[in-house]
């Protein structure tokens, strides 16, 4: 239910409105894995997080609406 609200929150302020909870989770879990990566490879995510690319890599495999 949180995630659903969150991912409506996103959606509205985008302008959209459809609700794909499995692109949520990969989202987040792409999110996860980037910081992961980061912190074992000692980078510092947050140049990872205001690099212009970082918006494709968390939207990898997620369902496009």
């Amino acid at each position: 239910m949180v995630a659903k609200r969150l991912q409506q929150q996103a959606l509205e302020a985008a302008g959209r409105d459809v609700i794909s909870i499995a692109s949520w989770k990969t989202r987040k879990f792409n999110v996860h894995l980037l910081e992961r990566f980061s912190c074992h490879l000692g980078l510092d995510f947050a140049a990872i997080k205001s690099s212009p690319g970082f918006a494709a890599l968390c939207n990898y495999c997620a369902i496009a609406a």
